[in-house]
């Protein structure tokens, strides 16, 4: 994401491998779009040794086709730039791809659009705005909108931050002991609150969890969970440890063989909006 940087100021992380960069204005520099999305790919592969494909469209959701198209277009090379073609040629191409592949079209929603007899890219773009607002609700007709190239989604440079962080894991081998089970609680803890930190994030809650192998119905089965609100939100392992152990101590019992356990970080805030608690102690 710093070398996507070094290519636009305006940059949306959409994920760990994914990007949006605002590339408006940038003619005097890179004349073809497909010359910077070359430059992209090479920086990308000789300074990370990542393989890479980049899109261009005039929206997100044509950025995205465009991705798409670059990915499984042997001959483009990794590069696609739906920009540098006329309505017909974009709309060849939109006729070949399935429906499924539209950017935020799932599975559920393409069954329902093909109901509708809409079944390509092209039949979507193309379907009437009024009919898909009716049926589809606003969201889907944004996406109808975008597709014809009017950009309807603006770039997100400040991501959201997330509502939760969740770290789980089955165990190696069944444990039940509280000794063993707390520990692989802590661990998964240690985990999440290295996320935690790492997105300059506080905690305000905290939930543990833990079962038993469900697929094994010839063994006791059990499942529970505690949710802790801590005074005062924080990343501090030893409060969040404390708080951990304290919610783990009331939901496990004895007699069990647990075989997954986790940890679930909840109210979010950032580290600016820290606000220490005028009464009240940790958890204990």
């Amino acid at each position: 994401m710093e070398l996507l940087r070094g290519f636009s100021a305006s940059i949306e992380v959409y994920s760990i491998d994914e990007a949006f960069l605002a590339v408006e204005g940038m003619s005097a520099i890179w004349p073809e779009l497909g010359e910077l999305g070359i430059a992209i790919k090479s920086r990308m592969l000789a300074w990370l040794g990542l393989p890479v494909c980049v899109g261009f469209g005039a929206s997100k959701t044509l950025a995205k086709l465009s991705n798409h198209l670059a990915k499984k277009t042997p001959g483009l090379n990794g590069v696609c730039d739906l920009t540098a073609l006329d309505d017909d040629e974009v709309a060849a191409l939109m006729a070949k791809i399935d429906v499924g592949e539209v950017w935020g079209v799932g599975r559920r929603l393409v069954e329902r659009l093909q109901h509708m007899n809409i079944r390509t890219v092209l039949d979507l773009r193309n379907a009437p705005l009024k009919t898909i607002r009716q049926q589809f609700g606003v969201t889907v007709e944004r996406t109808c909108m975008e597709l014809r190239g009017i950009s309807c989604i603006a770039l997100e440079e400040v991501a959201p931050v997330n509502q939760q962080i969740i770290r789980a894991k089955s165990f190696g081998q069944k444990i039940s002991s509280l000794r063993e089970v707390e520990e692989a609680v802590c661990t998964n803890l240690a985990r999440a609150v290295d996320a935690l930190r790492r997105q300059h994030l506080l905690c305000g809650a905290l939930q543990v969890f833990v079962e038993t192998d469900r697929f094994r119905e010839d063994e006791p089965q059990y499942s529970a969970g505690r949710t802790i609100p801590l005074p005062s939100p924080s990343d501090d392992i030893r409060v969040l440890t404390t708080a951990a152990a304290w919610a783990l101590r009331r939901i496990y019992k004895p007699g069990f063989l647990y075989k997954k356990g986790g940890v679930m970080l909840t109210d979010l805030r950032a580290q600016e909006q820290r606000q220490e608690a005028l009464f009240g102690s940790q958890p204990r």
